[in-house]
């Protein structure tokens, strides 16, 4: 019975509607490419990232992208297990799937809500140049950002923003913590495409 009555409803409204729909104006796409730059703190220590993000807008809202970032300077790390204490360097690099809402995208100076998830990996390198070998690590990055967008021209947007790095998927490895991966990002990218 409830099947009948949720049918004759959907009849009603089909005859009763208009003919604009929800989604009524054309809608328009458009993509971009962005070079970034991330400061944050990586195992206690000033770290910089660099690296590129491109997207799909949809209807100058919505994005959905990738983006990958590479460690820029030197970590040093005292973490690697090993009898002569020797001293690495850290490599760090990740990349993955990014979501934005940009709103409102039409005003000189706007904002925007990132989402960037995917993985990563480090790898240690023995400084010396020991006979110890190089080992790594992978993890899962979640990474949710607020952004102010300057519009400098119709092709160069300027944004400066914020984000909080989360990093899962591997338990403590000797004393590496996922902590010590966690945390604060100040970013600043330059995103080029018309839109």
């Amino acid at each position: 019975m409830k099947i009948k009555q949720l049918l004759i409803l959907i009849i009603i409204l089909c005859f009763l509607s208009d003919d604009k729909t929800i989604f009524s104006q054309e809608i328009r796409h458009n993509a971009f490419i962005a070079p970034v730059i991330r400061n944050c703190s990586i195992l206690n220590q000033y770290a910089m990232l660099a690296g590129l993000r491109g997207g799909w807008v949809i209807d100058e809202t919505f994005v959905i992208g990738g983006a990958y970032y590479s460690l820029l300077n030197r970590v040093n790390s005292y973490y690697a297990p090993n009898p002569a204490g020797d001293r690495f360097n850290m490599e760090l690099s990740m990349g993955g799937l990014e979501f934005e809402l940009v709103y409102p995208s039409e005003k000189t100076i706007h904002g925007s809500l990132v989402l960037f998830m995917g993985g990563g990996g480090l790898k240690f390198i023995p400084e010396n140049k020991s006979n110890v070998s190089p080992y790594g690590l992978s993890f899962v990055i979640w990474e949710p950002q607020l952004n102010s967008e300057f519009n400098l021209s119709g092709c160069l947007k300027l944004n400066l923003g914020i984000g909080y790095r989360i990093i899962k998927g591997f338990d403590d490895y000797y004393n590496i913590r996922q902590s010590d991966l966690t945390g604060l990002n100040g970013i600043i990218s330059l995103k080029i495409g018309k839109y």
